[in-house]
């Protein structure tokens, strides 16, 4: 969770003249220190910033080669919602469910029987337990996770060389995206305005 690529993206938006990002809460605050607690709040499914393209408007400036999408649109701010490939607080530990049917996703039917859950059995040893979500790692195929072969990085921060995700691996990460994105999603479709109070005092 260092967020480095959208660390250099912010980086890459000053060189290049396109823009600048912002705490949308308290723009007086570094952004990096939005980024340090999102990491920091396990309970978190979203980060909320604020995007400035200031360069583009100046007098007698011109857009640089490709120019902004945004500013050609005759937008001069944006507002971005980021949420994270990660476990958060409340999903860690979790037995692994069943896999996703097609119930579930063409009806939104949660299931209130979960079934039997993925039990893990060491090398023959016949030790069970239940499966944590948590500790699926990056195998081809269900028997992997049972069977002392789950190995590599564990859920969600699947290896990217690992291009065979299992099928309980594959549904799990589905889960997770759905968990993690209703509260972006709500605040999406919910919301007249991303804007705070602040910025209708602001010149566009």
């Amino acid at each position: 969770d260092e967020f480095q690529v959208l660390r250099h993206t912010m980086t890459l938006a000053l060189e290049q003249r396109i823009g600048y990002f912002y705490d949308p809460a308290d723009p007086r605050r570094d952004v990096s220190a939005v980024l340090d607690e999102f990491k920091q709040d396990r309970q978190r499914t979203f980060m909320h910033l604020g995007i400035r393209y200031t360069f583009d408007d100046a007098a007698g400036s011109a857009a640089p080669p490709g120019g902004s999408r945004a500013v050609a649109a005759g937008r001069r701010t944006a507002h971005l919602l980021i949420v994270k490939n990660r476990l958060t607080s409340d999903c860690e530990g979790m037995p692994v469910e069943p896999l996703v049917t097609e119930e579930e996703i063409l009806q939104g039917a949660q299931g209130k029987d979960r079934g039997p859950g993925m039990h893990t059995m060491r090398f023959g040893l016949r030790q069970e337990r239940e499966l944590h979500t948590d500790e699926l790692g990056g195998c081809c195929c269900n028997c992997c996770h049972a069977f002392g072969c789950n190995c590599g990085p564990k859920f969600p921060h699947i290896a990217n060389a690992n291009q065979c995700l299992s099928p309980l691996l594959f549904s799990s990460l589905c889960r997770l995206g759905y968990t993690l994105g209703e509260d972006a999603i709500r605040t999406l479709t919910t919301c007249d305005t991303f804007a705070e109070p602040w910025e209708e005092f602001v010149r566009a």
